[in-house]
């Protein structure tokens, strides 16, 4: 890479910084003044996401670009022993959605634009966020991020995690997963519809509620009968609009996970995991964790426990005051989930370094938060 073209991109990646902490949308070419004086304003939340985002030449620009994203790239591959960054770059893609590379992959593109964006911007996030939550897998980054696991350990434990729940699952066992686009105000419907379904189930059959994404996205997981009975039960009760079938490799997030959850647990035990230096939402309690000593625990009840999202987005607005949203890593469905809940709220997104260049428009269009594939922030 020309030595012009990264001392460009850092110029530029400095100059966002400066107009997004100002909320003021213009171009900018250089910083105005200097960046400690133009810290990002409280309260925000950093997020992070899950497995599904994934996508072939993720990361690959800022690598090529930043020298603090090679850093973190590398010793990703380092800790690993294997290049992973040979499959995030140039796939195939059936490789890359294996689900021991894709929660590597994703963590690692994710600490990889943090480690630019605090590198050349100076984003501190004990000093500029309020709260750091990641969606199931986006956890780990979440807890990497505050401090409290180490890249090494982070990108071990999702490889190891990716690894259990794709080796867990019962021989011979037709699984589904499908998201439920709900009507509006019907999650408590949702759930005593639930309850009544699964009191009704053979030993064998298995139905849990997943993931709630969003007020209007929720996600199946279970045996591929019980799901299906389930799905149609809330349509004709007119919880649910629609249930779209997810191409995923395991039914995330629900009991059939039960020995995967039982082979990451003494992993997580073994592992050193320091207090974290901001508060980290946990998706099993919707709380902050603050005790480093709960946080194996949690991450191995996580594995079969709903992914509360959507909770864990109204814990940050309605305790924390946070409308201030900056997200991290591949993809852009955690975004667009949030501008269709909170249109009002700022939402920025940091994907790639076209991410990063200033930008003229006063609002982020559709085009910029990226479609969303309904329940494809499924899995973590």
């Amino acid at each position: 890479m020309p030595p012009s073209l990264g001392a460009n991109a850092r110029t530029m990646l400095s100059a966002r910084f400066v107009g997004l902490a100002h909320a003021v949308p213009r171009t900018v070419v250089a910083p105005s003044r200097s960046l400690t004086s133009c810290p990002l304003r409280k309260p925000m939340a950093v997020l992070f996401p899950g497995q599904g985002s994934q996508y072939v030449g993720m990361a690959k620009d800022i690598y090529e670009l930043f020298p603090a994203a090679r850093a973190v790239l590398n010793e990703v591959d380092d800790a690993l022993q294997f290049k992973l960054t040979d499959i995030m770059f140039h796939g195939p893609p059936d490789t890359l959605t294996l689900t021991c590379h894709a929660q590597p992959a994703i963590l690692a593109t994710s600490a990889a634009l943090l480690a630019v964006m605090r590198e050349e911007t100076g984003l501190d996030l004990q000093r500029d966020a309020a709260y750091v939550l990641g969606h199931s897998l986006g956890e780990y980054t979440a807890l990497y991020a505050a401090g409290s696991l180490t890249l090494s350990d982070a990108v071990k434990l999702v490889h190891l995690r990716g690894r259990a729940m794709q080796q867990g699952l019962p021989e011979n066992v037709k699984t589904s997963m499908v998201a439920l686009i709900m009507r509006p105000r019907k999650f408590d419907a949702l759930s005593e519809k639930l309850a009544e379904i699964q009191a009704t189930l053979e030993p064998d059959e298995v139905v849990d509620l997943s993931n709630v994404n969003s007020s209007t996205q929720a996600v199946l997981s279970g045996t591929h009968d019980a799901v299906e009975r389930a799905c149609r039960a809330f349509q004709t009760a007119r919880i649910a609009a629609r249930a779209v079938e997810l191409p995923v490799s395991a039914p995330f997030h629900c009991r059939l996970m039960s020995p995967a959850a039982r082979a990451m647990a003494p992993h997580l035990a073994s592992t050193k995991f320091a207090t974290p230096r901001l508060p980290v939402i946990s998706n099993v309690t919707v709380e902050p964790v603050t005790d480093a000593s709960q946080i194996p625990d949690l991450l191995v009840r996580q594995i079969t426990s709903t992914v509360r999202w959507h909770q864990s987005i109204q814990y940050c607005r309605d305790v924390g005051g946070v409308h201030d949203f900056l997200v991290f890593g591949p993809n852009r469905v955690l975004g667009s989930l949030l501008k269709k809940d909170f249109p009002n709220d700022r939402v920025r997104l940091v994907e790639m370094f076209s991410d990063m260049i200033p930008v003229t428009e006063p609002k982020l269009k559709r085009s910029q938060v990226g479609a969303t594939t309904p329940g494809q922030e499924s899995e973590g």
